[in-house]
């Protein structure tokens, strides 16, 4: 038999504050309100015309954890090597500077995935302040290659955010003979921006695609899998037989992504057990 309960706060998180999680050494510099006009000027570029058309991809979303109640930043750029990466704002305003080197300047790399830290809603700022720190409109991504050439990639950063995936619940988890049944409530209303009270009343947006990510908190292997928005609504993912153990207590999210890219997380837990004889609650 299994039991599951839906988990009140954050499983697993280290801290409210996470520290800006850039996967490089540390030869980062992030910059904030320095303009750069000249920059723009270096390729003599007028219009951009269309992101996606562009050789440098890009992209700078919102990423909402409304189990852990924070918000953060996330960008992603990918092209040929590069020597120096820059993001600007919509402002005109320089936004990150990265470099490369020593050694890696012969190299230069070719993807970048960083996120910032994450404030928290209730003890660091609101959610609309978080969200006002950002403007809306296209981000710029500047990307000088090991050749010296300059490549060019675009973003657009909307603040249109998905409500949180709901229905993780004892109900919507449920024992197979070929595996666990997962299942969640399709998404179809925005977050709106909020100082005290989340509230979904933002109007429709469009959720393409759910992550959902199992981590068996013993062993802490993951299952993940990427999943279409069906039209019927009908949402929900089965864990292989093989990932499922008895007597273990699981964690499981669901990442909401809506078209523009903004994604938001619910987090809860399950566990396997005889009945009467239920797997402990995380943290105890």
């Amino acid at each position: 038999m299994l039991s599951a309960k839906v988990r009140e706060k954050s499983i697993g998180k280290m801290s409210s504050m996470r520290l800006l999680a850039v996967l490089l050494v540390p030869v980062v510099a992030l910059i904030m309100g320095a303009a750069v006009p000249e920059v723009l000027a270096w390729g003599g570029w007028g219009d951009w015309g269309d992101c996606e058309e562009l050789p440098l991809e890009a992209k700078i979303i919102f990423e909402t954890n409304f189990t852990d109640n924070d918000t953060g930043i996330q960008v992603f750029a990918d092209g040929d090597p590069w020597k120096k990466l820059m993001i600007i704002d919509p402002d005109g305003d320089l936004m990150f500077n990265i470099s490369t080197w020593g050694s890696l300047r012969h190299f230069g790399l070719a993807e970048l995935f960083s996120e910032s830290n994450e404030p928290n809603w209730t003890e660091d700022m609101s959610h609309s302040e978080i969200l006002g720190l950002f403007d809306e409109g296209i981000y710029k991504f500047f990307a000088r290659s090991i050749e010296g050439e300059w490549l060019k990639g675009c973003a657009e950063l909307s603040k249109d955010l998905p409500c949180a995936p709901t229905g993780l619940s004892p109900s919507n988890v449920t024992v197979l003979a070929n595996g666990i049944l997962l299942e969640w409530d399709h998404v179809t209303q925005m977050l709106v921006p909020f100082d005290d009270v989340a509230t979904c009343s933002g109007g429709d947006i469009d959720v393409e695609t759910y992550q959902v990510i199992v981590e068996n908190l013993e062993t802490e292997n993951q299952f993940s899998i990427f999943v279409e928005a069906p039209p019927d609504g009908d949402t929900q993912v089965t864990l292989p037989p093989e990932f499922v153990e008895n007597g273990v207590t699981y964690k499981w999210e669901v990442l909401a992504i809506a078209d523009n890219g903004n994604q938001t997380i619910a987090e809860a837990w399950f566990c396997t057990g005889d009945v009467g004889d239920p797997c402990p609650e995380p943290g105890d």
